[in-house]
């Protein structure tokens, strides 16, 4: 297995750590990471060397997730600043890694680390779905590809990335695989996240005004996502590796014992998977019993 395709958005990308974390030895050997929304973060943090679980734990300290995970939020905001404030603070992880600056371009990181970063974006100028990767784009900004990849409603709308304008994919194409970049298509590795949303698994905190809004926006992109998610894997070839991750939105400025809750499930899944059993069991059995624990 060489290329991995991987899709974030929304509070899913705590359970896609606890997959990864749990399935880290199968995908150890893949260099062509295939990213869409936020899971650019997780490549990001594996390229700076860490694991699933230290990124994680990253993301808890930082608490930015109300601003660049759990988007969706309609309480207008100084999009600019937020831009500032992401970029700023990808900047500062960084700092920390020895061998790696913010002045990167995608060949430079390639050269370096050995993983070639893919990123599916839409391209609002040119009015498609385009891979940002170091064959095509190699003068391109690491951390600006990052930034461009998490554009979302909640977060900020659009980016500016060398003269051209990304904004939100998911709404044009939750699953986009035709787009990715592999050696081989047999050897490539798909993680589908399909998400729902039920207000009963969220218990975000500091919803505004407009919360009933924002749940209903929740509601039409997870069965957007569903039903797209569902048909294309259905079209795949039984030689292509798929595995189908199931999590919940959380809402809002979630507390840590929710964000652990998704990381867990996460995890749960990542050891089905392995066995060779149903993931979507496993992610109904322990969302059921975390609701009756409440």
């Amino acid at each position: 297995m060489s290329s991995l395709f991987l899709n974030c958005n929304g509070s899913n990308l705590y359970t896609t750590l606890g997959l990864i974390d749990k399935i880290k030895d199968k995908i150890k050997p893949i260099n062509i990471w295939n990213v869409t929304g936020n899971a650019s973060l997780i490549m990001y943090f594996r390229i700076l060397g860490y694991t699933a679980h230290q990124t994680f734990q990253h993301l808890k300290k930082h608490n930015i997730i109300n601003g660049t995970i759990n988007g969706h939020s309609l309480i207008p905001e100084d999009e600019e600043e937020k831009k500032d404030f992401i970029y700023a603070l990808l900047v500062e992880i960084m700092e920390a890694c020895p061998i790696i600056n913010k002045d990167m371009n995608l060949k430079e990181i390639e050269k370096l680390t050995g993983i070639t970063p893919c990123f599916i974006m839409w391209c609002r100028s040119q009015k498609s779905i385009v891979n940002i990767n170091p064959s095509l784009k190699k003068d391109y900004n690491f951390i600006e590809c990052v930034m461009a990849t998490m554009c979302n409603i909640g977060v900020y709308q659009t980016y500016e990335l060398n003269e051209d304008i990304f904004s939100s994919l998911e709404s044009i194409e939750c699953f986009p695989v035709l787009q990715m970049c592999l050696k081989k298509k047999e050897d490539a590795f798909y993680i589908a996240n399909i998400t729902s949303f039920n207000k009963k698994y969220s218990r975000g905190r500091d919803l505004g005004p407009l919360s009933e809004i924002e749940d209903e926006l929740l509601m039409q992109k997870a069965e957007y996502g569903k039903y797209r998610i569902e048909n294309i894997c259905r079209g795949m070839s039984a030689e292509n590796d798929i595995c189908k991750l199931y999590s919940y939105y959380s809402r809002g400025n979630s507390s840590d014992t929710e964000k652990d809750g998704l990381f867990i499930l996460g995890h749960h899944q990542g050891e089905s998977y392995l066995k060779g059993v149903d993931t979507k069991v496993t992610a109904m059995e322990y969302l059921k019993a975390i609701n009756n624990q409440k």
